[in-house]
């Protein structure tokens, strides 16, 4: 599994990170808000700077990225690699996002020792899924 750690002045090299565990420890470690807190003071500067998170990519191209959102929550960010059907006739290979705008970092934790394990649908089951193209434009013609 490769990591990339971002903090608010640096977007950090991928490196790999074989061991749940050590993600997991990585991830209850860090100061998340001081990095938050520096985050929103060089944002309002104007400066250069990176919402603070860990993103976790597996050999299936799948990311599992979070960081901090307010005063001790998270936001979870999901994507992954999916085959759609352009009209019935070509799949191709889109990316989808699933996003969790708030939660704590009990859940993350979790969700991280999941996408660790391989379990896609159990991700896609706790995450909020996306609403898709089509119900959008079924919903404006009821209208």
């Amino acid at each position: 599994m490769l990591l990339q750690l971002v903090k608010h002045n640096d977007v950090g090299e991928m490196i790999e990170v074989l061991d749940s565990d050590l993600a997991v420890e990585m991830a209850e470690s860090l100061d998340w808000e001081s990095e938050r807190c520096c985050f929103e003071q060089c944002d309002v500067l104007g400066e250069e700077c990176y919402p603070p998170s860990l993103a976790f990519t597996n050999d299936c191209s799948r990311t599992f990225e979070f960081g901090p959102s307010a005063c001790e929550t998270f936001w979870i960010r999901y994507r992954y690699p999916a085959l759609r059907s352009h009209f019935g006739f070509t799949a191709l290979e889109q990316e989808v996002e699933q996003l969790l705008p708030s939660t704590t970092l009990t859940v993350v934790i979790d969700c991280l020792r999941s996408h660790y394990r391989g379990e896609h649908q159990t991700l896609l089951r706790r995450l909020p899924q996306e609403t898709p193209f089509f119900d959008d434009l079924q919903n404006r013609s009821e209208d």
